[in-house]
């Protein structure tokens, strides 16, 4: 799907940790996709295959596919630089909630999403990771106008193939961004989202990922301050096994306009074993002296002394180790309940992501 000599290079800046030199065997792209038959039930549902799209009938008419020419801008774009794939525009309304579901890709997938909100409404997107032998190059461009209000949340189910995701969130005047993402990795997974929030905006950015031997993942948030008195907030938390490569860069960028600007950043990092690999970068850029903010990192091991005590009241120690993980995930998701809603994980994902499950 990559040709060999766009892929970034080991000295590339944000690309160096991890084999992106595997992307270059992935399978090539079926040109032939296109929107199939309505789904039999539900609401706001689009189910994405490498074949193509089917979604709920409620979703015809908020939705526009058409193939796009993708030009070189940055890295991501110039992995598929002057290749055709296809363009989806959502439009979401007062009070939608859609689910992209790419649960059942099986193959490769290049797919541009254009997502729009219009003033003052509220939606919610809940996306599905895909399956384990699944490559999916995905690039979202959400405009949040006046005064909404968006809710994502970004859930895989089990470890994934190969993924791309880059997500632009531009948020006007008055509008709210809400993101929890809850990931088990996967052979090569790079998130990145980046929110560019207008005057007396809000931006919390909640993640969390549990990898197992021989997974990776590359986690980046940026968010630019770019008009006054907006807020942000970023919380990420990550276990990490032996052999198991996790990254996570997080910038906070103030602009001389963000005055009364208040951000914040906070990551935490379990290393279950010796070989576990864990990279940071918190980053902060202030221009404006009127602001704000602050970040935080913390690398260590899982707290022997509270291991020790559930162990001495007779329980086994794997669940004990169990049960310290689901408390560390469970107050990543408290922290982000308030500001995500009803758009929450359930008890048995928590376990499951938990128990770093496959």
């Amino acid at each position: 799907m990559f040709d060999a000599s766009l892929l970034p290079g080991p000295r590339t800046e944000g690309w160096r940790h991890g084999k992106i030199s595997q992307l270059a065997d992935l399978p090539s792209f079926s040109q032939h996709w296109s929107v199939g038959d309505d789904l039999d039930s539900g609401h706001g549902r689009l189910l994405f295959a490498a074949d193509g799209l089917r979604m709920s009938q409620d979703m015809r008419s908020k939705c526009h596919l058409a193939p796009k020419m993708v030009h070189a801008e940055d890295v991501h774009a110039m992995l598929m630089n002057n290749k055709t794939v296809p363009q989806l525009d959502i439009f979401l309304g007062r009070s939608d909630d859609v689910t992209l579901d790419f649960s059942s890709l099986h193959g490769s997938l290049p797919l541009q999403l254009n997502i729009t909100l219009e003033d003052a409404s509220t939606s919610s997107i809940s996306f599905h990771g895909a399956a384990a032998d699944a490559s999916l190059w995905l690039r979202i461009n959400i405009q949040i106008a006046h005064g909404a209000s968006l809710k994502f949340l970004q859930h895989d189910g089990a470890a994934s193939g190969h993924r791309l995701f880059d997500m632009q969130v531009t948020q006007s005047a008055q509008s709210s961004f809400a993101f929890l993402s809850l990931s088990h990795g996967g052979r090569y997974v790079r998130d990145e989202i980046t929110c560019r929030l207008a005057s007396n905006c809000k931006a919390d950015l909640f993640a969390g990922h549990h990898l197992q031997s021989g997974r990776h993942r590359d986690l980046r948030f940026r968010v630019d301050h770019l008009g006054m008195q907006s807020t942000s907030n970023q919380d990420v938390r990550c276990v990490v096994h032996d052999r198991a490569v996790s990254g996570f860069d997080g910038l906070i960028h103030v602009s001389e306009a963000g005055a009364q600007t208040e951000a914040y950043q906070e990551s935490k990092v379990v290393l279950m074993e010796d070989g576990a690999l864990h990279h940071g970068k918190p980053e902060l850029e202030i221009f404006q002296d009127d602001v704000v903010c602050s970040h935080g990192a913390a690398i260590g091991q899982l707290d022997k002394d509270a291991l020790f005590y559930l162990m001495s009241r007779g329980i086994a120690e794997d669940d004990a180790r169990d049960m310290l993980l689901e408390a560390f995930f469970s107050g990543l998701v408290e922290s982000a309940t308030p500001f995500m809603g009803h758009v929450i994980p359930s008890n048995e994902d928590m376990l499951h992501l938990a128990r770093g499950a496959a």
